[in-house]
């Protein structure tokens, strides 16, 4: 039985996790390129969130994680010209994209278009699969919801960022800024 409950999170493991990350939750990099306001914590309580769609000055992308619990993660990422990703995959996260503004261009190795998109529309990039996107529209700013189900616990940020595997050096260009919140901030 203990075999099956190996990666198994409870309420109680959950508060005590909460609560020992408090003393991190201001946390900022030295080069100004990303910005983490603050560490989210996983929760198994319903949590409520709004969207943001302002972009910092200076910067050409923002995610906001949402929520998440150990298995589930939902954010926005809000792009513009500049702000795409490198060829990448993950381990254990299966994707779901959708566009809520603007547009955004899927693509797989050898840059192979794997999807154009507009607004509510979407795509599913299941863990393995190797891809990238970008904003498909310079005039438009991309707001995308994404959420990411794993198939092990994940119980940090960290973990999700350990999770990607980059196939491809990332851009150079790329100045982003990770806005998380916590349930109940």
């Amino acid at each position: 039985m203990s075999s099956l409950l190996f990666d198994v999170v409870d309420r109680k493991q959950l508060a005590r996790l909460r609560s020992d990350s408090l003393r991190h939750r201001v946390q900022a990099s030295t080069t100004g390129e990303e910005i983490i306001m603050s560490v989210l914590d996983p929760t198994l309580d319903p949590v409520q969130f709004r969207i943001e769609t302002d972009l910092p000055e200076g910067s050409n992308k923002k995610v906001s994680i949402l929520s998440r619990t150990d298995r589930v993660v939902a954010a926005v990422q809000v792009i513009k010209s500049g702000g795409e990703n490198n060829l990448h995959s993950h381990r254990h996260l299966d994707g779901v994209w959708t566009v809520l503004a603007g547009r955004a261009k899927f693509y797989g190795p050898g840059d192979v278009i794997m999807a154009d998109l507009g607004p509510f529309e979407g795509i599913l990039i299941p863990r393995g699969v190797q891809y990238w996107f970008e904003s498909g529209d310079e005039s438009q700013v991309l707001v995308i919801h994404q959420v990411e189900a794993s198939d092990i616990a994940m119980l940090s940020i960290q973990d999700i960022i350990k999770d990607r595997i980059n196939h491809e050096a990332p851009k150079e260009s790329l100045k982003s800024t990770l806005v998380a919140s916590g349930a109940g901030e």
